[in-house]
């Protein structure tokens, strides 16, 4: 049985490069048109999906496991690993930079002082405060948010795997999270975010459960099933945008409902193409899109970090946004790369000397 999803980087290949779409658009094009933003944003709630589905299916593939105080502290202890030191790092390089003014990033921060806007970031706080949510660098909402996931992913885990051969359960946790969407005072981001990585999680309980089945169908079949998939997740895109009032305006929408139905017809349409990429790679030109999309994928969080304050300086330097877009791929790629691996080298020290 694979220990892995083979699709999941990807996904967060596509998602990513959607939300460095988003940001671009805003940045540059002023977000014109509007549609193009709207959509390129979905990219966030794909990657709260993948985050949900990853963290869950590598947890169910140890086997059979003691969910006890001592086994979640050892979780919690690789997730902030994993999360918080090239956070930190980025923070601490960001902070350089808008201290001496260093024009190489974009950094604005949206209170009078900003050592209390930096460290209000560095224990993910800014989230709790409006004036902060986007502060800084309006990409790094998504740590804060994921941080505090994080936290109830124990309870929503446990209460899965314990009850994994109820079909109710399976129905009750996201019907929990819809109804929470509602009541809580949550801003959209965050409600709808929630929602999607609690689907990550449940979905990630469904794949297990195929496999241990082992229904997996035929060439035919699949292509099918992702044809059929892709194509009424479009249609459903194109129907809830069309009930919508104005749905070229960004987060200008009637109902939170409709936002919601928008949303997972968009998700489930690029889970789908994600799916076809993996099946299809046999064929040279498939097979070197899903390497460049597993690659974006595998240094997404990286990308997540330092994408949104390269783009104003980047593409400033350039009168041709062709060439600004070009650059600015490669110095996002290459940041990517060198952080990322910087991070794991000063994990593996650390773990050595622990």
């Amino acid at each position: 049985m694979s220990q892995r999803i083979e699709y999941l980087d990807t996904f967060k290949g596509i998602a990513i490069l959607l939300l460095v779409a988003f940001h671009i658009n805003g940045q540059v094009f002023h977000s014109y048109p509007q549609w193009f933003r709207t959509s390129s944003y979905q990219g966030v709630h794909a990657f709260f999906l993948a985050s949900g589905l990853g963290l869950t299916y590598s947890l169910i593939n140890k086997g059979k496991l003691e969910l006890t105080v001592r086994f979640w502290s050892s979780w919690f202890k690789r997730r902030f690993l994993r999360l918080i030191p090239l956070y930190w790092l980025v923070l601490f390089l960001t902070a350089f930079i808008f201290k001496f003014h260093l024009n190489i990033l974009k950094v604005s921060s949206n209170i009078s002082s900003p050592l209390i806007d930096i460290i209000l970031h560095a224990f993910m706080l800014h989230v709790f405060i409006d004036k902060t949510f986007f502060s800084l660098n309006a990409a790094w909402w998504f740590v804060g948010v994921i941080s505090f996931f994080y936290l109830f992913f124990p309870v929503v885990f446990s209460i899965l795997y314990r009850f994994r051969t109820s079909v109710f359960v399976f129905v009750l946790v996201p019907v929990s999270a819809l109804i929470l969407f509602f009541i809580l005072p949550l801003s959209r981001q965050v409600a709808v975010s929630m929602l999607f990585f609690t689907a990550g999680i449940c979905l990630a309980f469904l794949i297990r459960k195929i496999r241990d089945l082992r229904l997996t169908p035929s060439l035919y079949t699949q292509s099918l099933l992702l044809g059929l998939s892709f194509l009424f997740s479009l249609i459903g895109v194109f129907v809830t945008a069309y009930s919508l009032l104005h749905p070229s305006v960004f987060f200008s929408l009637p109902s939170d409902l409709d936002y919601v139905l928008f949303s997972s017809f968009f998700v489930t349409a690029i889970y789908a193409l994600s799916m076809a990429v993996i099946l299809f790679n046999k064929y040279l030109i498939v097979s070197r899109l899903e390497k460049f999309l597993a690659w974006f994928g595998v240094y997404s969080y990286a990308v997540f970090l330092i994408h949104w304050g390269l783009i104003g300086p980047v593409f400033s330097a350039f009168k041709s946004p062709l060439t600004g877009g070009l650059v600015y791929f490669i110095i996002l790629t290459a940041l990517s790369l060198t952080l990322t691996r910087l991070s794991d080298f000063g994990l593996s020290r650390f773990r050595r000397t622990t």
